[in-house]
């Protein structure tokens, strides 16, 4: 096997396991933001974004360095929109979920949940494609 195929294979679990990951907490975990009391929200808030960070940001780094290689290395029209994909993800993160987490952090609301299980959708949506995508770019250089 050479060393560009196992990229994309690192790829492609990678991104399974943050669109199973970000599917989970879409459809599941935001949700249940509403049923924590208002007396146990703010610790369990926080418990959330430490726990979920030691998953996340390592996890997205790696994804980011290697879209970014292979649109620099490969230069096909599906790495670069690969790379996109995961800058759209990290610009929604950074830009609507993390301010919203922010938010949350000061107070609780059901405005505040409902915008980032609605807004999350984007993330969640994003990942999909980019698991469909990762799929056909390794499908793709092992029929090479």
């Amino acid at each position: 096997m050479d060393n560009l195929l196992i990229i994309y294979l690192l790829q492609t679990v990678l991104t399974s396991i943050l669109f199973g990951l970000i599917l989970t907490i879409q459809v599941v975990h935001y949700p249940s933001f509403k049923f924590v009391s208002m007396e146990n929200f703010f610790d369990f808030h926080q418990f959330h974004k430490t726990s979920i960070s030691v998953i996340v940001i390592p996890a997205m780094l790696l994804e980011v360095i290697i879209a970014g290689f292979l649109s620099l290395y490969v230069k096909s029209p599906l790495d670069h929109l690969n790379f996109f994909i995961v800058v759209m993800i990290w610009l929604s993160t950074f830009f609507i979920s993390v301010p919203l987490h922010n938010q949350l952090t000061l107070e609780k609301t059901d405005i505040l949940i409902n915008r980032l299980v609605i807004t999350n959708w984007i993330r969640t949506l994003l990942w999909k494609a980019k698991f469909i995508l990762s799929l056909l770019l390794l499908y793709s250089k092992i029929n090479v």
